[in-house]
């Protein structure tokens, strides 16, 4: 399933393989907030400005 962001935090380009339990972890980082505590993925930084 593709996984696209788009807005002003996020680099242009294709970034290979993302799995859907990065999600969480990528907006909460996003966002400032704590991850929920039973995420189990690991934030997508290297599609962040």
């Amino acid at each position: 399933m593709p996984l696209i962001f788009a807005g002003p935090a996020f680099k242009p380009g294709q970034y290979g393989q993302a799995e859907m339990v990065d999600l969480a972890a990528t907006l909460s980082h996003l966002l400032g907030v704590a991850a929920p505590a039973a995420c189990e993925g690991e934030p997508l930084l290297r599609i962040l400005k």
